[in-house]
């Protein structure tokens, strides 16, 4: 006969197991809310630095616009105004140049965080299918135990039967 405290004893193992898994699994889903939360508060730094930027170009363009007007005016030109555009227009280059550096960093963390949430969805699929694979075995587990049972019964059941035509 089967000792039924070593079978409790492995079910209970088998629900402690269960738990731990499910304990991981929420931890890890944990990490990659926590991922997905670092990845999109970067892209809003990239978002706001790329929005930064076309403002900047937007300007630049509205200062070519106004150094092409003077140049094209017929009246006399006031050289001061026009260094004035020249330094400013620089001025504004080397801004765009600063942007596009904070932008190309920006992008770059924002793919580290990206590379973040993939790699922890990963864990959290292998726990998951892990977890997945523990229902089936205790499924399949059960379903041996049952038919087990069954298997027995019926050996008593023709036992009982022999026993009775017997006699």
């Amino acid at each position: 006969m089967v000792n039924a405290k070593a079978v409790r004893r492995g079910i209970n193992g088998l629900r402690r197991s269960d738990e731990q898994l499910q304990t991981l699994e929420r931890w890890r889903a944990l990490e990659l809310e926590e991922a997905r939360t670092e990845y999109g508060r970067r892209l809003r730094a990239v978002r706001v630095v790329r929005e930064a930027l076309d403002e900047l170009e937007r300007a630049m363009e509205i200062t070519r616009q106004v150094a092409r007007e003077r140049l094209a005016d017929p009246r006399p030109r006031n050289v001061e105004e026009l260094r004035w555009l020249g330094e400013y227009a620089a001025w504004q280059a080397a801004e765009r140049a600063a942007h596009r550096k904070k932008l190309e960093e920006a992008e770059a963390r924002a793919e580290e965080a990206r590379l973040v949430v993939l790699q922890r969805f990963e864990v959290l699929s292998s726990v998951q299918r892990l977890r997945e694979r523990g229902r089936q075995a205790r499924a399949v587990e059960a379903l041996r135990r049952e038919q087990k049972q069954i298997d027995e019964l019926a050996l008593r059941r023709l036992a009982w039967r022999s026993m009775q035509s017997v006699s």
